[in-house]
């Protein structure tokens, strides 16, 4: 079995904090989800950046996968970045993406 880091422990112990934190509905439609999608990808700081990630249904994320392009990244950004701030986050305390 691989070792992990201590950084990267605690990498994933605050993006699960953060899932939990978000909740289990689809940003999109309201519906129930279990999926959460990165919008610019999960390298760095992106992984646990709350202004990257978005809550899905299944559906959506399969969607979102299949039409990954340069423009819908803004789109879903723009969508996510009022959300984020209405649940109490500070776009001044996360990296650029």
């Amino acid at each position: 079995m691989r070792r992990v880091s201590i950084k990267r422990q605690e990498e994933l112990r605050q993006y699960h904090g953060l899932i939990e934190r978000l909740g289990h509905r689809s940003e999109l439609s309201g519906k129930p989800s279990g999926d959460h999608h990165h919008i610019a990808g999960r390298s760095g700081k992106r992984l646990v950046n709350p202004f990257n990630i978005i809550c899905l249904t299944r559906e959506e994320h399969d969607y979102e996968g299949a039409h990954h392009t340069w423009e819908r990244q803004r789109e879903l950004l723009a969508i996510v970045k009022p959300i984020r701030i209405a649940q109490g986050f500070r776009a001044e305390d996360y990296p650029q993406l």
